[in-house]
């Protein structure tokens, strides 16, 4: 489903090859895209870490293709897994980078917005659906990347982003027509000093104002926030229902879908 390749010592990529799927994120992709963070973080070398993926969209998003084997509970657990990747991605000392081509919707959307550094191609679109079937997930990092304000016009209204308005809302960096690993610019920093710059800042993401003692020993507590916001919006039953008739609607076409506020 996944391949990790080292073009070279301080960087590595990891290339989605579930492209018959639409690259859609079942439980084994989300397992796999969590190892391949934690082998890549091993490496002492490592600096950047890019997430690319094969075929005409990065992500779907979540496999919904079999919802009847599922229940409440297990559903549960794979947005828990989710959740736990894109804190590992959020809070890795990696530079992390992404380039989107096509769809990027629901927890690949997510995953491009937990990366540093994030481009696109000039037909992405970036799609955050969860709260349509009563989740809350990814809001805290979205509002960090664009302000909460305008995530919760996203969110709230299924607006569909388009690379371009992306660019402008600072959901995305650039847009570029070819990726090329040889553009990437250059870390003038060792991984060393390059981890403790991510923990500073992840302060601010935090909306931390003063220092703590947990924030000093290395750990997030906004991670926790996400985590709590999702499990409180899985306590109530109907999951997979909401979600069964959320696939309905997008089969159909018939799914609230907002085009991008202009």
């Amino acid at each position: 489903m996944l391949t990790i390749s080292w073009p070279k010592p301080d960087l590595a990529v990891v290339r989605i090859n579930r492209a018959d799927r639409g690259n859609a994120f079942d439980a084994r992709l989300v397992k796999e895209l969590h190892a391949a963070i934690v082998e890549v973080t091993t490496q002492p070398t490592a600096q950047t870490l890019v997430f690319l993926a094969e075929g005409k969209d990065f992500s779907t998003g979540m496999d919904l293709s079999h919802l009847d084997a599922e229940t409440d509970e297990t559903l549960a657990a794979r947005f828990f897994a989710i959740e736990e990747l894109l804190a590992a991605v959020w809070s890795s000392r990696l530079r992390t980078v992404v380039c989107v081509q096509g769809r990027a919707w629901g927890a690949a959307a997510d995953l491009a917005v937990a990366c540093d550094l994030r481009l696109s191609s000039p037909n992405a679109s970036f799609r955050f659906p969860g709260a349509q079937f009563g989740l809350v997930l990814g809001t805290r990092r979205l509002s960090c990347r664009i302000g909460s304000d305008m995530a919760r016009q996203i969110i709230l209204e299924g607006q569909t982003v388009l690379s371009e308005r992306a660019v402008q809302l600072g959901l995305i960096h650039r847009v570029v027509d070819t990726f090329d690993l040889e553009h990437l610019p250059a870390l003038v920093v060792t991984p060393e000093i390059q981890a403790m710059i991510h923990r500073a800042s992840r302060a601010a993401d935090g909306n931390h104002t003063e220092p703590r003692p947990d924030l000093l020993s290395g750990a997030d507590p906004s991670l926790q926030v996400d985590f709590q916001a999702l499990a409180q919006s899985m306590r109530r039953p109907g999951l997979r229902q909401r979600m069964r008739d959320y696939s309905l609607s997008l089969r159909q076409g018939t799914v609230a879908s907002r085009p991008e506020a202009q």
